[in-house]
């Protein structure tokens, strides 16, 4: 997916990371919708990927339900490391907690969530976008002119 930004160079983003426990999930719970926005996604060929902790033992069965590769991720540098295995560019990440820091380290494009777990505050310090849930963070993917009007300069 390339985005044309108005002031910045181009992303071509080709990889979305996402976070399962406090992005996808609220206590183990899947959010309402996420499934219709990961299809409308994938339809538009971009790459979704799965990086877990797997706190709640969930990850499996999750990524099945969405139709997603599933990385067991133990930690911040194992998360880090599976996205420069990827890639090392077109990365793009959502995440809130302390387990996503070396990952958005490392990505072009950095989306935090704030739902019912909360942000891991220095997180907030490699954020390029912040949203209230993940329906919104999915949105800006869906509709392009919403992730171009943040990023303008």
């Amino acid at each position: 997916m390339k985005f044309d930004i108005p002031g910045r160079t181009a992303i071509d983003i080709n990889i979305l990371v996402l976070d399962l426990n406090g992005t996808l999930t609220i206590d183990g719970a899947l959010v309402a919708g996420i499934a219709e926005k990961i299809a409308i996604l994938k339809d538009q060929n971009l790459d979704i990927r799965l990086f877990t902790g797997d706190t709640l033992g969930t990850g499996g069965q999750i990524a099945a339900q969405l139709g997603l590769a599933l990385h067991i991720t133990p930690d911040s540098k194992a998360k880090a490391d599976q996205a420069r295995a990827l890639r090392p560019t077109g990365l793009a990440a959502i995440g809130n907690g302390a387990i996503d820091l070396e990952l958005f380290s490392c990505t072009d494009l950095r989306i935090c969530t704030l739902q019912g777990e909360g942000i891991y505050a220095p997180l907030l310090q490699q954020t390029e976008i912040l949203v209230t849930n993940i329906i919104d963070a999915l949105d800006l993917f869906i509709n392009k002119n919403r992730l171009i009007a943040t990023l303008r300069t």
